[in-house]
């Protein structure tokens, strides 16, 4: 069962990412999180941890609270 966050991460992680001009696989690369990691995260098999989003926040320049804002 997929978390209630799940599709709001995916979407605000989508938008941050073509701020940036990268695709998902470099968000992951550049957060240092493995991309089978990355994308049982976005597609909600997997829940991500609170270190797991800081790393994905710092890659992005932005603060965790903006990954998961509605």
């Amino acid at each position: 069962m997929k978390a209630p966050y799940t599709d709001r991460l995916k979407r605000n992680l989508q938008t941050l990412a073509q701020k940036r001009s990268w695709t998902m696989e470099q968000v992951a690369q550049e957060a240092g999180v493995s991309r089978a990691h990355f994308f049982a995260i976005i597609m909600g098999t997997r829940s991500p941890s609170l270190a797991i989003l800081k790393k994905i926040s710092d890659a992005l320049k932005v603060d965790v609270v903006d990954l998961l804002k509605p």
